[in-house]
């Protein structure tokens, strides 16, 4: 995968999309947001390397 989102404890996790690296709470929102974005950055950047 091509965007690293790493967990630093069970109850938080890096965030360095939105700018510099920073614990964030884990909620019921954030979460799958974050893993959505993650997820749309590496397609997007895995079909950018496919058509170069």
């Amino acid at each position: 995968m091509a965007v690293a989102v790493p967990v630093t404890t069970p109850g938080t996790v890096a965030v360095p999309i939105a700018g510099p690296p920073a614990a964030v709470p884990v909620s019921p929102v954030p979460v799958p947001v974050l893993v959505a974005r993650a997820t749309f950055l590496a397609v997007t950047r895995s079909r950018a390397r496919s058509r170069a």
